[in-house]
């Protein structure tokens, strides 16, 4: 299905534009990424880059969400995690408190938490002392 934009959006805008037709045209994309177009075909119908479909979508916060950046480290190291709730709700009590305490003082969730120790134990290092 070829997509087909309304005319007057399509083509470069700038900030001279009207912010009633650039948020129109916002819309319009975000639209068309949650009918599951791809930012190729988008941009195509507009008239414009591939890459100022993406700037759009991220500057107005409407980018698809990213995986935390420890989850991803583990990933990489080859470390199979499973559902985090269910690795969690195996382990003893002391170790989840530990985690829970280790997350808040660092800042991160207990799954980054848990993703950061078996990055540093697959890594050699060990877990993190904090």
């Amino acid at each position: 299905m070829t997509l087909t934009a309304p005319s007057h959006l399509r083509g470069r805008m700038t900030r001279h534009n009207p912010p009633h037709i650039r948020d129109e045209r916002a819309a319009w994309i975000k639209a068309r990424c949650d009918e599951g177009h791809r930012q190729g075909d988008i941009a195509a119908a507009l008239g414009i880059h591939d890459s100022t479909v993406s700037s759009i979508l991220h500057n107005r916060g409407l980018s698809k969400p990213r995986a935390p950046l420890c989850a991803k480290g583990v990933k990489q190291l080859g470390v199979p995690l499973g559902r985090m709730t269910d690795l969690y709700d195996g382990l003893p009590g002391a170790l989840r408190e530990q985690l829970a305490d280790e997350a808040a003082q660092r800042r991160v969730s207990i799954a980054n938490a848990i993703a950061m120790r078996l990055s540093a134990a697959a890594m050699g290092a060990g877990a993190p002392n904090g």
